[in-house]
């Protein structure tokens, strides 16, 4: 009976071994993923920060065409009237 003991207990103490290889394998596997996640992260960061800052200057150079187109407009409209 005494053997019966140990031996389950033995038993357990693979089972327990097998469970927590499996933990680290898991979790292990985890980080790696987390680290891909973060790194697809920074680079779509990086590229929409880099797109938005390109329309920024896009929009801006519209700005001023349209600024400059405004006052000739107006230049020329006072030259008509006038």
């Amino acid at each position: 009976m005494i053997q019966a003991i140990d031996q389950r207990e033995k038993d357990r103490g693979a089972e327990k071994e097998e469970t927590d290889k499996r933990i680290d394998a898991l979790n292990s596997q985890h980080m790696k993923e987390m680290k891909e996640l973060e790194l697809q992260l920074e680079t779509k960061k990086k590229r929409l920060s880099e797109e938005l800052e390109e329309s920024q200057r896009a929009l801006n150079e519209l700005s001023v065409t349209s600024k400059i187109n405004t006052t000739e407009l107006e230049k020329e409209n006072r030259e008509l009237t006038e």
